[in-house]
């Protein structure tokens, strides 16, 4: 009997090593010799930053940062070691630059430089693209998503920037965006100043989408979106902005794939990351993450974000 064990297990082995020889030689991978890529991509809204401690950008919101509240960021951005990070509410391009340290070539609206617009402290969006041997980054751009805000003297909306990236066999599209806030869960996009600029921003971002698709490129929208996206079975946020994306079917995915959200400084999730194309089949699924201030970063007082960082893998 334990003879035949023994020899019964051999088979099995000898199966088995057949069927995996059969795998090695008929993956592409191995036969190419290619070597797959992992992409990591991450949005943070920051919530007001400045990298100068004791310095608050809007006293009369939010007390200063200290210094190791400043730490406390950077460990948050080292955890995440993603390669394109999207950032929101950035006060310049040093503070950009402080966030963005090492290999990591920083991008900011021009926004931050147009003082014509707005003669005060202000915050903007900004990208910070990781140089690689791996890929090529391009030029940085900008979606113009900057409407006038009636309801207050001298205000607009922000400006969503994006930088390109060729990596393999992609044209990759990375976006960074702030869009309007205070119509987050509000189910029609009429009436409100807020929801009318914010549809209008969807409007402006569905026909950049439009020509870029045409194109064939893919497209990695990360970014504040200030709205509960998952809130109504058919979302008229949603609907505009991926208008030009659903009716020529091209692939899409929201990340994460609902509301719900761990951040103890939200009742429901704002920020998300879109992938439009053919990029989408190189999301892994279980790498979605989000980095959360410890309990003792809370109850001692440290002065983060009011969000929470988040990030997704791609393997191309």
């Amino acid at each position: 009997m334990l003879f035949w064990r023994l020899r019964n297990c051999s088979f099995s082995v000898s199966i088995a090593l057949q069927v995996f020889a059969v795998v090695i030689l008929l993956s592409p991978s191995i036969c190419t010799g290619a070597e797959l890529t992992r992409l990591r991509v991450a949005t943070w809204n920051l919530e007001n930053f400045t990298s100068e401690a004791g310095v608050s950008l809007f006293p009369q919101y939010a007390e200063a940062r200290a210094p190791r509240d400043l730490k406390i960021y950077q460990k948050y951005l080292f955890q995440m070691d993603a390669d394109l990070i999207a950032f929101q509410e950035v006060s310049s391009a040093d503070a950009l630059k402080f966030l963005s340290v090492g290999s990591y070539v920083p991008v900011i609206s021009r926004q931050a430089f147009d003082w014509n617009r707005r003669r005060a402290v202000d915050i903007f969006t900004g990208i910070a693209a990781r140089r690689s041997s791996k890929w090529t980054l391009g030029s940085a751009f900008e979606i113009d998503t900057v409407l006038e805000d009636p309801s207050e003297e001298g205000a607009f909306t922000r400006s969503s920037v994006g930088i390109s990236l060729s990596l393999s066999g992609y044209t990759l599209y990375f976006v960074s965006l702030h869009l309007k806030s205070s119509c987050s869960e509000t189910e029609k996009l009429t009436g409100r100043t807020d929801c009318i600029l914010l549809r209008a921003q969807a409007e402006i971002i569905n026909n950049w989408l439009e020509k870029n698709i045409k194109a064939g490129a893919s497209i990695i929208l990360a970014g504040d979106f200030n709205r509960n996206i998952f809130r109504f079975s058919e979302d008229p946020f949603t609907s505009e902005l991926l208008r030009a994306v659903r009716s020529s079917g091209t692939k899409y995915r929201i990340v994460p794939s609902s509301g719900v959200t761990g951040c103890p400084t939200r009742k429901f999730r704002i920020d998300y990351i879109i992938a439009v194309g053919e990029i989408v089949d190189a999301i892994i699924e279980s790498s979605v993450r989000e980095y959360i201030p410890t309990e003792y970063e809370r109850i001692f007082g440290a002065k983060v974000s009011d969000h929470c960082g988040m990030s997704v893998d791609f393997l191309l």
